[in-house]
């Protein structure tokens, strides 16, 4: 979803406990927060995918 996101020209950030897990999206563009706190005081809107 976020690879689509990003495609579409949308700023994408994103927070996960193991940044390795998501190296490959980063790669893309995306950005990657350490903190879950740090992403929605950025967002326009906010998914959580569980």
């Amino acid at each position: 979803m976020v690879q689509h996101l990003t495609s579409a020209g949308y700023d994408v950030t994103i927070y996960t406990r193991t940044k390795s897990k998501v190296q490959d999206l980063i790669d893309l563009g995306i950005t990657w927060k350490d903190s879950v706190y740090e992403c929605p005081s950025l967002a326009v809107s906010t998914m959580f995918l569980l």
